[in-house]
This record gives structure tokens, sequence and C-alpha cells, in this order.
């Protein structure tokens, strides 16, 4: 089944960068556990679909109107993918960015039932909270 988590992986992250929030959202597991760096302004751990829903809109504030999730590798982890990805876009102040991440999702029962993302929380700060500020 791992391969199933792959594709299923994919096309979530293949659904949030033509912005069809309804695709992302079929992929998950009703009490997805989503898990963020909380030391971004906009970081969270949040529970379930709607609580998810949520932390997308908050998200084009800090992220602006172009930003996708470039995937790098997935990595098959039987019920786990490993995914190497970027995030790429343009913040809101004009500037550019591509920052590195890694997220392991973990699924069952043909959802993705949990979320947990390291990034460099420094560069990805500086890049969507900093505009125009000193670093």
């Amino acid at each position: 089944m791992s391969q199933e988590n792959v594709d299923l992986v994919r096309s979530a992250y293949e659904a949030y960068n033509r912005r069809d929030s309804e695709a992302v959202l079929q992929c998950f597991d009703p009490a997805i556990d989503w898990n963020t760096p909380t030391s971004l302004a906009w970081g969270a751990h949040v529970r379930g679909i709607e609580a998810v829903a949520q932390f997308f809109q908050q998200l084009q504030p800090y992220m602006g109107d172009r930003h996708e999730v470039a995937i790098g590798e997935l990595l098959d982890a039987g019920d786990r993918v490993v995914a190497i990805v970027r995030h790429v876009g343009v913040a809101p102040d004009g500037r550019d960015y591509d920052v590195p991440s890694i997220m392991v999702w973990t699924a069952t029962g043909g959802k993705l039932a949990g979320l947990y993302e390291q990034l460099d929380t420094l560069a990805m700060a500086r890049a969507t909270e900093g505009a125009g500020q000193p670093a």
C-alpha cells in the first residue's frame, strides 16, 4: 500500500499547487494531526479538517498568491511518506523565496492522517514575515 501513499501525497501537493482546496481536503483523514513549526507566525499544531482548512486560509498573507510546494523527492516509508520539498513563491512584498522543507506524512485507510514539517524557520520567517525589515 505504500506506493498508494506516495501517490496520495503527490496528489495533495498537486491539488494545493492548482489552488483546489476541496481536492486537497479530500486527501485528509477527518481527524488529521497537522504540525508545522509554531515558531513561525503562520505555524500551527491543529487537528481536524476544519482546522487545517482555516490554517490554509491564514497562510495567504504570509506566502502570497503564488506560493507552491515544489516536490523534490517522495520517499516511501510504509505508512509514512517523507517529502523533500521546497516552498517557492513571491512574498506579499514582491520578494521571491525558495525555502527547503522536509514533511513527514502519515497515511491510514487511504487518507493522510498526519503531517510533521521541519524547515529552515529563520529563512522562511525572513522571506514571509520580515518583509522590508532588516535581517
